[in-house]
Formats: C-alpha cells, structure tokens, sequence
C-alpha cells in the first residue's frame, strides 16, 4: 500500500482503493464558450486551490486556433479569486 493511500485511509474508519483515491486527488478545471457551451480548453490538476488555475487556463485559452474568437471575458466563482488574478 503506497504512503499516500495509507496517509488517506488513517483519516476514515475504511480503506479505500488506490482508483478511488485518484478521484478523490485529481480536481478538473473547464473553460466553456458560453454561446455555444463548447469545451474549449479541458484541464486536470491536484491543486486543491482555485486561486492557482486561472493563469494555467488563460494560457490554454491564449493556444487556441487563431479561427476562434479572442476571449472577451472570464466568468469564475469565488474559489477563483485572489489578488494575484485581479
């Protein structure tokens, strides 16, 4: 049993399986065109802190296909912000 799934399962009264913890670890991060509600640019991440991924996906954002309209705006919940990303 690896540290990490022995370190999760002393906080709960079972032991989980190693796939489960990885669900539990791996945290997704979308951005959506909001007219069309496409997936634009897709993300995984173990930071457990918003804060950290709105530079991440405003790079993704910037790789685009230059067919694609520039982003006008960014629509984020409260988890996103901090002075950095003013």
């Amino acid at each position: 049993m690896s540290a990490l799934v022995r370190q999760y399962a002393g906080r709960g009264s079972h032991v989980h399986h190693p796939g489960t913890l990885l669900a539990l670890l791996i945290y997704g991060q979308l951005a959506v065109d909001m007219d069309s509600r496409l997936i634009v640019a897709p993300g995984l991440t173990q930071a457990v802190n918003d804060q950290q991924q709105v530079m991440p996906t405003l790079g993704k954002l910037r790789a685009l296909p230059p067919e694609l309209e520039m982003v006008q705006a960014l629509v984020a919940d409260n988890g996103f912000m901090s002075e950095a990303n003013k």
